[in-house]
């Protein structure tokens, strides 16, 4: 209905109510007034009536907006404080952290905060050295040449590499299709590039030159190909022109500033050179260029390139940085600091101390029959493991160490057993067992157990009996005197099978 004016709306409604109400007769009028295509439909004709007589009027009602759920003014400002804080983070990542849809995030700093996404501009890094240099060297040309004329005169010289293999911008290149092609492109490890030298002035580009073989293949530059390219190249194209004012510049490359190559760049710009070891220092983005010297038979230093001096030594780039880096200042570097400093993720001592602190609370005994196999354990009782104790190490302590640790600590602290030593059962121990376990009343499975924690008291007394005096002879070594010896290793006289008639007999071979 929107094809429909106000106007003709008023005129749908009259027609409709001067003809009885009748909508055949309605679109029969309207036809003859308006013509066939202009008249409305009975459909039309319905709805009219139908929204006039519910609201009174003939325009159309706007449909109710849905309330907006994620960009309120809560969100907005949540939104904005997080933009504040980290302007940096991602839409996907920021969505998560702050719990809002992607979309309605994207809306919010779209359209009410106003805010863009910038790229971030990629420049040359600057270390501090660098502003210093640089701005002596436009002060040189500022107060010793006349800039108009100079800046004319010099020839601005550089290598640059050329990766054959093509590059493709992933951004800008896209293939449209109903079904995606799986189209992929193959990216060399190892590129095959070009290395090409070109110089500029104002007078127009000297080059380019192509370092190659005789066979067209790619090298790289040394200072005998540099060398070759000026003699061969840049000489018969200087030799046309008037180079008499004209100043050569290079970078701080090691085979741009060899004493040879200096030497034959002499030859044309004797006193108007720019690079290391130059007339005029050219500023270069690094603070320092390295020169690599070794020492022959004659003990003379030779000057040799960065490759031969690692082959040499076998050495790599990252050795050599790390050592000048750490250097500093003094003659000689510092020593090896590898491993000897404090360990981040080492336990502390108060750790150490708490874990020790909590198996001490559990009782533990030795064991007598034992001591030949090994001297020091100690016998937990068998329902405790490694993880029962770390589970409940867990529960008390406030910042618990990690179950490889507590483990750890364990073993190399504690020697101890979770199950009773075989060889410290006794007759009766045995019996108890047998009989505990053949019992067919509960009543009497009791008495049985009680027995037998009875008997083990009694031993469990007599162990520390022995302790006790032990204690008492280390303690009072002048008074008390203690004479004992290990019933392992003696030697019931006469010698019988039955361990029960050697017990009889009170005679006993000790023998070491």
């Amino acid at each position: 209905m929107e094809r429909y004016t106000i106007e003709q709306r008023v005129l749908f409604i009259k027609t409709h109510y001067k003809h009885g109400e009748c909508v055949a007769v309605t679109v029969r009028k309207l036809r003859t007034i308006l013509g066939y295509r202009g008249a409305p439909t009975a459909t039309t004709i319905t709805r009219l009536v139908s929204k006039f007589e519910e609201t009174g009027s003939t325009a159309n009602i706007k449909s109710p907006r849905r309330k907006r759920s994620q960009r309120t003014n809560e969100n907005i400002a949540v939104v904005n404080d997080s933009v504040i804080v980290s302007p940096s983070k991602s839409i996907r990542r920021r969505s998560q952290q702050l719990g809002i849809g992607i979309s309605s995030l994207q809306r919010i700093l779209k359209n009410d905060l106003h805010l863009h996404a910038y790229k971030i501009q990629l420049t040359q890094e600057l270390k501090p050295a660098d502003h210093t240099k640089r701005r002596e060297f436009v002060n040189w040309i500022l107060t010793n040449q006349r800039p108009i004329d100079f800046v004319k005169k010099i020839i601005f010289s550089d290598e640059a590499h050329f990766h054959l293999s093509g590059y493709v911008n992933k951004q800008n290149c896209r293939i449209w299709g109903n079904e995606n092609p799986r189209a992929s492109m193959e990216k060399q490890m190892h590129p095959q590039r070009v290395t090409v030298w070109c110089g500029f002035w104002a007078g127009g580009v000297i080059g380019p030159y192509f370092f190659e073989d005789e066979r067209g293949n790619a090298e790289t530059v040394n200072g005998d190909r540099y060398r070759n390219m000026i003699s061969n190249f840049l000489w018969p194209i200087l030799d046309d022109m008037d180079t008499e004012e004209m100043w050569f510049q290079q970078d701080g490359a090691t085979c741009h500033t060899s004493g040879t190559t200096i030497a034959l760049i002499r030859e044309k710009f004797d006193g108007r050179l720019i690079s290391i070891l130059g007339d005029q220092q050219w500023p270069p983005r690094r603070q320092k260029s390295r020169v690599y010297v070794l020492l022959d038979s004659s003990g003379i230093e030779v000057k040799v390139c960065k490759n031969f001096f690692q082959n040499t030594l076998l050495v790599s780039a990252g050795r050599i940085d790390r050592v000048l880096k750490n250097k500093g200042q003094k003659s000689t570097p510092p020593s090896d600091r590898r491993g000897k400093g404090p360990s981040a993720n080492k336990t502390s001592q108060e750790k150490i101390a708490e874990i020790k602190d909590f198996i001490k609370k559990f009782p533990a005994y030795e064991s007598h029959y034992a001591l030949h196999k090994s001297i020091n354990r100690k016998y937990m009782s068998p329902d405790l493991n490694i993880i029962k104790l770390y589970s409940l190490y867990t529960e008390q302590a406030t910042n618990p160490v990690s179950n490889f640790v507590f483990r750890k600590i364990i073993n190399e602290e504690f020697n101890l057993s979770f199950h009773p030593p075989v060889s410290d059962s006794c007759r009766k121990c045995d019996a108890y067992a047998i009989k505990i376990k053949a019992a067919e009343s509960e009543a009497h499975t009791n008495n049985l157990k009680q027995e037998l924690e009875l008997h083990q008291r009694k031993a469990m007394s007599a162990r520390t009996g022995l302790q006790n005096d032990t204690e008492l002879a280390k303690n009072n070594p002048e008074d008390v005197t203690v004479i004992t010896f290990d019933l392992m290793k003696t030697l019931p006289t006469p010698l019988l099978s039955t361990v029960p008639l050697a017990h009889i007999f009170n005679l006993c071979t000790f023998y070491k």
